[in-house]
């Protein structure tokens, strides 16, 4: 049983040179490198393939784009390769939040108050501990909690 061999990855000026037809190409060779270190930058930080982004952003234009394209469509891609949350159930009607009343007596008299918390679907634990995340990562940006070595 014969393998097909792996197609080579091409570099990234192999991969901007597929915009050379278009009318706003850098037509020096700084330019051009430049706009490979680019696409190579965005491949990097979003974890997408540089030839995945070529191939989207040929899609949407017919321009060649910019470092800043090619960051979006990196963005988009990676937005669109997660994993979506998981669903809620019955009780909380999909949301991850479930909401009661409760009888509270204080010194200016008693009265029903309405509450919300997370439920305890999968859901409801998802945005809880997206919510933990969240607020540790401001709390960390502010100087507040220390970084574990």
């Amino acid at each position: 049983m014969k393998t097909q061999p792996e197609p080579e990855e091409k570099s990234p000026e192999e991969l901007v040179g597929t915009f050379s037809r278009s009318l706003n190409y850098p037509r020096d060779k700084e330019g051009v490198l430049f706009l490979a270190q680019g696409l190579a930058k965005a491949a990097k930080a979003s974890g997408i393939a540089a030839a995945a982004i070529v191939a989207r952003c040929q899609e949407l234009s017919a321009f060649c784009p910019t470092d800043y394209d090619f960051q979006q469509v990196a963005i988009e891609l990676a937005m669109a390769s997660r994993p979506a949350p998981p669903k809620g159930c019955q009780e909380c009607h999909g949301t991850g939040w479930r909401s009661f009343v409760l009888h509270v007596k204080t010194g200016a008299g008693e009265y029903d108050a309405d509450f919300a918390d997370h439920c305890d679907c999968k859901l409801g634990r998802f945005r809880r501990a997206a919510e933990y995340e969240r607020k540790r990562k401001a709390e960390e940006k502010r100087g507040l909690v220390r970084v574990a070595d």
